[in-house]
C-alpha cells in the first residue's frame, strides 16, 4: 500500500529526479544525524540519495563532523540506517 501511495503521489506531482521527491503528505517527515566513522558523507549521501530518493529521502553532509543529515520517513528511515551501518564498516584488511 505505501508503495502504490508514493508511485501515485510521484505522478501526480510529475516528479522524475531522485532528488526532488517528496513523500505522500500522510507521512510525517523524521530528520535524524548519522555520525561516520569509516565511510565518506559525501560519497555516502549520494548513495543513499540515489537508492531511497524516490521515497522522499533527502541527505545533506555535514562536512565539519562527517556526518549524514537523513530526512525521510520512520519506516525509510530505519531502512537508510540499516545501509548506512553495513557502509560504515572499517574496510576489510588487503592482503
Amino acid at each position: 500500500m505505501r508503495t502504490i501511495l508514493l508511485a501515485i503521489a510521484l505522478l501526480l506531482n510529475g516528479m522524475t529526479s531522485a532528488r526532488t521527491a517528496q513523500p505522500p503528505p500522510g507521512l510525517p517527515r523524521t530528520v535524524k544525524i548519522f555520525m561516520l566513522k569509516n565511510a565518506d558523507a559525501v560519497k555516502l549521501s549520494d548513495t543513499i540519495t540515489t537508492i531511497f530518493g524516490r521515497q522522499g529521502v533527502t541527505a545533506t553532509v555535514d562536512a565539519r563532523t562527517n556526518s549524514l543529515i537523513v530526512a525521510g520517513d520512520a519506516e525509510t528511515l530505519e531502512e537508510v540506517r540499516k545501509l548506512i551501518a553495513e557502509l560504515d564498516k572499517p574496510a576489510p584488511p588487503r592482503k
